[in-house]
């Protein structure tokens, strides 16, 4: 995957083209340009990214990602919001929140 375009995953993509339909190590839960703003950095292979509603069983089952990670705070969700989500769905892999410029993270 080269493009930023081709890290973007829909959900109405999911399940359609079997090229994609491959495991990805990571995957970023939230806006790609929010995350750029944010100054994350964003990997050129092993990384998809979908919308907090893109988060659905057959998501999940699709990309079988080893990773989930989001913002703390993103608009429409938060942290605390996936994680409810991915518990629900089944997921057993790892998950970590992204708190980068708070001024009290150890708070977080």
């Amino acid at each position: 995957m080269g493009s930023n375009e081709d890290r973007l995953v829909s959900a109405d993509k999911v399940g359609i083209s079997e090229e994609r339909g491959r495991a990805v190590r990571a995957l970023a839960v939230g806006n790609p340009k929010e995350w750029q703003e944010q100054g994350h950095v964003l990997p050129t292979e092993g990384l998809a990214f979908v919308g907090f509603h893109e988060v659905t069983e057959v998501t999940l089952d699709y990309l079988q990602p080893a990773i989930v990670f989001s913002p703390v705070l993103a608009n429409g969700f938060d942290c605390i919001d996936l994680a409810m989500a991915l518990h629900k769905l089944g997921y057993s892999g790892e998950y970590r929140a992204i708190a980068i410029g708070y001024p009290k993270p150890a708070v977080i």
